[in-house]
């Protein structure tokens, strides 16, 4: 499946964090391209409020892009699955939409970055 997500610590007070706690881009399938990950955003966004209602945004953009831009019916398989599946997750609360961010967002404040080991 393609699809990216980003998790708030905190409301803000602008942009996105201001209405999601997690937002997440449905996108084409990531390909590892000489130390590049490269994918290509579908419009399509599915999102957490603050208030714990799943929201899909963006629909209205995906049926316009899919004509004007001419997306492969291949394309808007996936992207429909993959909003479907995002969906899924986030209601079940399946990973990593369960808290695990909570957690790994709470020991980077506490600790901080983890730096690799060069020997």
């Amino acid at each position: 499946m393609g699809w990216v997500a980003r998790w708030y610590t905190r409301r803000g007070e602008t942009g996105r964090a201001s209405h999601y706690s997690c937002y997440v881009d449905i996108t084409t399938p990531p390909r590892m391209s000489e130390g590049l990950i490269e994918l290509v955003d579908l419009d399509l966004d599915v999102a957490l409020t603050w208030e714990g209602e799943m929201v899909v945004l963006d629909e209205d953009e995906f049926a316009e892009h899919s004509v004007s831009l001419g997306y492969p019916p291949s394309v808007i398989d996936h992207a429909l699955r993959a909003c479907e599946e995002v969906q899924r997750r986030v209601i079940s609360r399946a990973a990593p939409f369960g808290g695990e961010h909570a957690r790994l967002a709470e020991e980077w404040a506490t600790s901080g970055p983890k730096q690799p080991d060069h020997g």
